[in-house]
């Protein structure tokens, strides 16, 4: 019960400071259950930090840091604001348990000590707190971390990456459709976001006119890569374009083994018959 006690101390702590941090991006309404609960954080000169779950006091030299990472929240707009066509019923999701749930505190609890140390980059700490409070079911505080990311690295992809995933999770698509197009406009040539911008566009905007000029774009910016090959293929099947999804499979084909050719073999034969 101690162990406990001191560990939720902790992540009230580091809480206090994200929000500090956070607080003059932007004042956000979090549906949780039925209510709601306004994430908002006034810096006091001794420091303090008011969230709905209580009070906590920060260190001078996290005070130091916290003043310095204000400067330059503020001097910068919001990156990837919610689209207003989109509507998130719920910023929370089922996390895995208690025992996951400490662990993943108390990683955020020691990333948070290393931003502003030089021992890592910022945005690399930043976009790591994202992902865990995403695992802890926080999508509020992730996003928020994800727009630090953003705005500390204005030239990487990554950030955005993983935005667009979030709110794609959330059933904010167009939001998420913003996102994954910032992330390949800003490192075209990374297939990773290529791909997920390319999957999300499988899964929900199959049909829409400015979908195919996206996978051209992409085996273009990728030097037709085969996983992005693969991509397009299966996005041809699914709109019904057998020839196209053909095409490609027979371009990937001489760049896999044996195993993988046979399967590529039988993928080519059914669409053959689909034709």
């Amino acid at each position: 019960m101690l162990r406990y006690m001191k560990a939720q101390k902790e992540i009230i702590i580091v809480s206090a400071v994200a929000l500090v941090l956070i607080g003059l991006v932007v004042g956000l309404l979090v549906w949780r259950g039925g209510g709601s609960t306004v994430l908002s954080a006034d810096a006091s000169q001794e420091g303090m930090a008011t969230t709905t779950s209580g009070t906590a006091s920060t260190t001078p030299s996290e005070e130091a840091h916290t003043a310095s990472v204000h400067a330059s929240v503020v001097s910068a707009a919001d990156p990837l604001p919610l689209d207003a066509r989109d509507t998130i019923v719920s910023w929370t999701v089922p996390v895995q348990g208690d025992a996951v749930t400490a662990q993943v505190q108390a990683d955020i609890v020691s990333l948070s000590k290393k931003i502003g140390t030089g021992a890592y980059p910022d945005d690399d700490l930043y976009i790591q707190i994202a992902q865990d409070y995403e695992l802890l079911g926080d999508e509020q505080n992730a996003y928020q971390f994800y727009l630090l990311a953003a705005k500390k690295a204005p030239t990487k992809g990554l950030a955005f990456n993983n935005l667009g995933n979030l709110f794609a999770k959330l059933g904010a698509y167009h939001t998420a459709h913003e996102a994954y197009a910032k992330a390949v406009a800003l490192e075209p040539s990374t297939e990773l976001y290529w791909l997920s911008y390319l999957h999300f566009l499988t899964a929900y905007e199959r049909t829409a006119p400015t979908t195919a000029p996206v996978f051209a774009a992409a085996v273009k910016a990728t030097d037709a890569a085969p996983d992005v090959l693969i991509a397009r293929a299966t996005w041809e099947e699914a709109v019904g374009n057998f020839a196209g999804a053909i095409a490609d499979w027979q371009a990937v084909r001489p760049q896999t083994g044996s195993e993988q050719q046979a399967a590529i073999d039988t993928k080519i034969a059914s669409l053959e018959k689909k034709q």
